[in-house]
C-alpha cells in the first residue's frame, strides 16, 4: 500500500490538483480561441474545432464528455496511488455469531488470509489452552486415546491443563509421571 499522508498535506495537495486541472482546461479553452487567429489551415482547423466546442448544444455535451475523462483519470491515477480496492472479508455466522459482539462478527483484510489448515489435535488443545478455553481442551484430551495421554507432549498438555484448572493433586501426579520418562 503506498504512504499515508496527514490530512492537511493531503487536503492541500487536493486542492492544489483540483486548481490545476480547473486551470489546464481554462488553459486549454483559451488556447482553442487564440488559435483561430493563427495564418493557414491551422487558424481555420482552431476556428472549427472552437465553433463546434462552444455550440450551446455541443458545448455542454464536450463539458461532459470532458468531465468523465476529467473524472476517469483521476480515478486511474487515485488506484494507482493507493493501490486496488479489492479487499476480503470474512464473516462469523451461524449460531456462536449472535453471543459475539458487531464488531467482532465480521473482519476486512487487504491481502488474501492464508488457507485455513487442520490442526492435529495437539495443537488444537495448545490453542485452547492459550485463549484459555478449559472446556474445549479437556474435550479434546477426552478423545485422545490411553497410549496418547501417555505421550510426554500430551502429558505436558494435561499438565498445562491441570494447572490452569486448579487441580494441584492431579498437576503433581502428571509432574512425577513427566519426570518419569
Amino acid at each position: 500500500m503506498a504512504e499515508r499522508h496527514s490530512p492537511p498535506d493531503s487536503r492541500r495537495r487536493q486542492l492544489i490538483g483540483g486548481a490545476l486541472l480547473i486551470g489546464g482546461v481554462g488553459l486549454l479553452a483559451v488556447f482553442l480561441w487564440l488559435g483561430r487567429a493563427m495564418p493557414g489551415i491551422f487558424g481555420e482547423w482552431f476556428g472549427i474545432v472552437a465553433g463546434i466546442v462552444s455550440t450551446p448544444f455541443l458545448m455542454e455535451a464536450s463539458f461532459v464528455v470532458l468531465g468523465f475523462m476529467i473524472v476517469l483519470g483521476l480515478n486511474s491515477w487515485r488506484q494507482r496511488r493507493e493501490g486496488d480496492e479489492f479487499v476480503y472479508l470474512e464473516q462469523v455466522t451461524g449460531p456462536e455469531a449472535e453471543s459475539l459482539p458487531r464488531s467482532a462478527r465480521w473482519a476486512v483484510y487487504p491481502d488474501k488470509p492464508l488457507d485455513p489448515e487442520d490442526p492435529d489435535i495437539c495443537v488444537a488443545i495448545e490453542g485452547a489452552l492459550a485463549i484459555g478455553d478449559l472446556d474445549h481442551a479437556g474435550r479434546l484430551l477426552a478423545e485422545l486415546g490411553p497410549e496418547q495421554l501417555a505421550e510426554p507432549d500430551v502429558l505436558q498438555l494435561r499438565l498445562r491443563l491441570a494447572e490452569a484448572s486448579g487441580e494441584t493433586a492431579k498437576a503433581n501426579e502428571l509432574r512425577d509421571r513427566l519426570a518419569g520418562h
